[in-house]
This record gives structure tokens, C-alpha cells and sequence, in this order.
């Protein structure tokens, strides 16, 4: 599977120094990368797809499941 990414490596330097800046330090490590959760935001914001269509697309929970994950 190909990634089409929106953010320049420019762009992302500003961005992730931002995030370092007020990103928490505590809890378990995530399980996606900084900049693929922002190209994923990004992606919803510009299709307009609904945003349980991403999760279920990039994960492999039951519909269920994933539409318990935003309540």
C-alpha cells in the first residue's frame, strides 16, 4: 500500500516542534506516528470522509468496537 502524504518535511519540522513543546510525556507510547495521525486529520478534513471509515480502514477492530472508541 502506497502513503500519499499532504505535509512537506518543511511544514512537518514546524508541526512537530509545536507538538514536542506540548505533547504529555506520560503514558504508553502511541502506536501510530505524530506526523501519520496529522496526515490522517488531514485526510478526513479534505475527502470529508467520516472519520470511523479511517479507523476502521487502518484498524482491524470490529465495527462495533470502533464506534464504542468515539462515545
Amino acid at each position: 500500500m502506497s502513503v500519499r502524504l499532504l505535509l512537506t518535511d518543511s511544514i512537518w519540522k514546524t508541526i512537530e516542534s509545536v507538538l514536542n513543546d506540548i505533547k504529555s510525556k506520560v503514558g504508553r507510547p502511541p502506536v501510530i506516528s505524530d506526523r501519520l495521525f496529522i496526515e490522517a486529520i488531514l485526510y478526513v478534513a479534505r475527502t470529508g470522509i467520516g472519520a470511523i471509515y479511517l479507523i476502521l480502514s487502518v484498524t482491524s477492530l470490529p465495527y462495533t468496537t470502533a464506534c464504542d472508541v468515539g462515545n
